[in-house]
């Protein structure tokens, strides 16, 4: 079943590798909008939408997703500050995570 899936240890595994590998992951995108890199832009947000809905993150794949749709469409006045939420979002999530143990 799902739960068994999400609850099992290679599961667990893989969204913790993904959180220790957040903050890289979350630096390269915004060094990717500072640069106004919109392929890599385009790139990167679509990836970590899909992680963050592969690792139970909804936040994170919405924002992410928002993105991705803004750069497709031409919107790059809107990623700056999408790019800040995703930032915001990210510091509230390492905040939690320190808070309590990841592993329940």
């Amino acid at each position: 079943t799902f739960d068994d899936y999400y609850n099992s240890p290679g599961y667990l595994k893989i969204v913790e590798r993904f959180r220790k590998k957040l903050p890289n992951i979350v630096e390269e995108l915004s060094e990717a909008v500072r640069k106004e890199d919109w392929n890599d832009v385009q790139v990167k947000s679509h990836d970590l939408k899909g992680i963050g809905g592969a690792v139970q993150l909804p936040e994170i794949t919405e924002v992410a997703g928002r993105m991705n749709v803004q750069v497709i469409n031409k919107q790059y006045e809107l990623v700056a500050t999408t790019n800040a939420e995703l930032n915001n979002l990210y510091r509230k999530i390492i905040s939690k995570d320190n808070q309590k143990p990841l592993v329940h």
